[in-house]
């Protein structure tokens, strides 16, 4: 994780799978979708803020 913590994290996963809402919770923002999937996005930024607000070490 250390080598890649100043870049944004792509996902993307089955429209049919409910682990949508645990994205958004943990940061992530909708950015497009597919046929097939739903694609979100977390910002390095936003990965900061949230490991600051938690107490984990950046």
């Amino acid at each position: 994780m250390e080598l890649h913590k100043d870049k944004d994290i792509h996902i993307q996963y089955f429209k049919q799978n409910p682990v949508g809402e645990l994205y958004k919770k943990l940061g992530f923002i909708p950015n497009g979708e597919t046929e097939y999937h739903y694609q979100m996005t977390k910002s390095k930024q936003n990965s900061i803020n949230n490991d600051a607000v938690k107490g984990n070490k950046i």
